[in-house]
């Protein structure tokens, strides 16, 4: 499966180290997602499953999406 990452994350899967990049888009075996961190990451927001997987997820959600997080305003400084 495919994700989009904001942290690294490293899962132990089968004795094998899988990681995660920053800012990147990576394909994880499908173990991964039987995890605690990636359910964890999952729910906080670090990590977002991007594809096909995606799709097929948020329609055996009911089609519902979590909500945006919203953005901090940036005040120019003079």
């Amino acid at each position: 499966m495919k994700v989009f990452s904001t942290k690294k994350f490293e899962f132990l899967i089968e004795g094998a180290a899988v990681c995660t990049r920053p800012f990147a888009v990576v394909t994880l075996p499908d173990a991964v997602e039987k995890t605690p961190l990636f359910q964890l990451a999952l729910r906080e927001g670090s990590l977002e499953v991007v594809g096909e997987e995606r799709r097929e997820s948020v329609e055996a959600e009911g089609g519902q999406k979590k909500p945006a997080r919203r953005r901090r305003k940036t005040v120019a400084h003079a």
